[in-house]
């Protein structure tokens, strides 16, 4: 199987500039050649108007062995990156003449399969028209009599009138009726192997090329879908990108002048999470970042920042400089504390201190220090938790200093107090 596409620069109808190359659309020829506005169209061409010319078949050392440099298309010869070619599945080398350097097609690797089924459908068929088969047990001798004739007549009158409530008479003494009846187990697996062979030459999940759901308790065809998407992207890069890639540069050049090399493309993702996936997702990456946050590694706004960087996320469009400011609300009477709720709602646990009834004394705090809103709901969450300014967290970001000498001074500390 391959696809060709022409490249329409508007010298289709010259034929001396069809045979000479427009590059590769990164070199300096590309820049000479397409001009401002000169690529008008692309063109598909069904492979069977095509045909190469110009190859080497004596050096396959050389880098044009077998690599056609021209193709002939109804007489006009065109030069190979003018005529762009998508090749699904390569043959061998000393098969492509005989596929015009293309590739084999699904139909030609489907066929022997198809057949089999087929067959197989057909004999199923045929076998159970015909599973059961009445046995006349009789004097044959007497069809060699005079008069038999009536016993032929009586064999055909049983055929015509066969029926679940039909009777046969015999005689008991010389005569028997026996019915034998092909055994019919596993004739549904032979049908279904036959349609798993014809999924298995194109590699597509039966699920998807027949519709066929899988069979058995919990079954399920999830792995071999993502399979599936993953050898779809796999072929994509390998077969399609190069010459798409050399597309959009030609087209840069012919719309800007020259190429961006920032402008690229990525293929769309096969497998998609429904809403219940991503929901979880979204879940898990909320934890991750608040574990983060309490562990000080990252700040708020750096979250804050990636998430409004992800077009996916329902806040993509959140200002990153507009963040709440906590003064404001606790003077509008909430509680930065409690998370953005009321004064007294949401508020953390008490301190033991303040369920014997004491009071802790009000903290003096430093006007002339400026804090950010972030940092002082980072220090509001410290306080919370018990968690003093130290040596162990950085005054200027509150974040916690990674600093293995001053842990391991406080654990031998520790140690020592709980020795004496």
């Amino acid at each position: 199987m391959h696809r060709t596409v022409y490249i329409d620069t508007g010298d289709t109808d010259n034929r001396d500039e069809l045979k000479t190359s427009i590059g590769s659309g990164r070199d300096e020829l590309s820049k000479w050649k397409v001009a401002k506005d000169s690529i008008k169209a692309l063109r598909p061409v069904e492979p069977v108007w095509t045909y190469p010319t110009r190859y080497d078949a004596n050096d396959p050392l050389k880098p044009d062995w077998y690599e056609p440099e021209t193709w002939f298309v109804l007489g006009k010869e065109v030069h190979k990156t003018r005529l762009l070619k998508f090749v699904g599945r390569p043959v061998p080398d000393l098969l492509k003449p005989a596929y015009s350097f293309g590739g084999l097609s699904m139909t030609q690797m489907s066929k022997p399969y198809v057949d089999n089924w087929l067959r197989t459908r057909q004999s199923v068929s045929d076998l159970i028209h015909a599973f059961s088969v009445f046995v006349l047990k009789t004097d044959l001798g007497a069809s060699l009599m005079e008069g038999a004739e009536l016993l032929f007549k009586r064999l055909e009158l049983f055929n015509l009138l066969r029926d679940n409530r039909g009777v046969m008479m015999v005689n008991k003494e010389t005569e028997d009726l026996a019915n034998v009846s092909a055994p019919l187990g596993g004739l549904e697996q032979l049908q279904a192997q036959s349609q798993e062979q014809m999924a298995a030459v194109s590699s597509i999940p039966i699920v998807k090329l027949l519709g066929i759901q899988p069979t058995g308790l919990n079954a399920s065809d999830e792995g071999g879908i993502r399979m599936f998407y993953d050898w779809i992207l796999a072929c994509q890069e390998r077969r399609m990108r190069p010459n798409l890639t050399t597309v959009i540069d030609l087209v840069q050049i012919s719309e800007f002048g020259q190429v961006d090399q920032d402008i690229t493309f990525m293929f769309e993702p096969l497998m998609q999470l429904d809403e219940k996936g991503a929901a979880e997702v979204r879940e898990i990456e909320a934890r991750t970042a608040v574990s983060y946050i309490d562990s000080g590694v990252l700040n708020p706004e750096e979250v804050r920042e990636k998430v409004a960087g992800d077009e996916d996320s329902d806040y993509a469009s959140i200002d990153v400089e507009s963040v709440p400011n906590l003064r404001e609300e606790e003077e509008a009477g909430l509680d930065p504390k409690a998370g953005g709720g009321q004064k007294g709602i949401g508020k953390a646990p008490r301190s033991p201190e303040d369920q014997q009834g004491k009071s802790a004394e009000p903290e003096e705090k430093d006007e002339g220090e400026d804090l950010s809103p972030f940092q002082q709901r980072v220090r509001d969450r410290a306080e919370r938790h018990g968690r003093s300014e130290g040596p162990f967290y950085d005054k200027a970001r509150d974040r916690p200093l990674k600093s293995r000498g001053f842990l391991q001074e406080r654990i031998a500390n520790k140690s020592e107090e709980t020795a004496e």
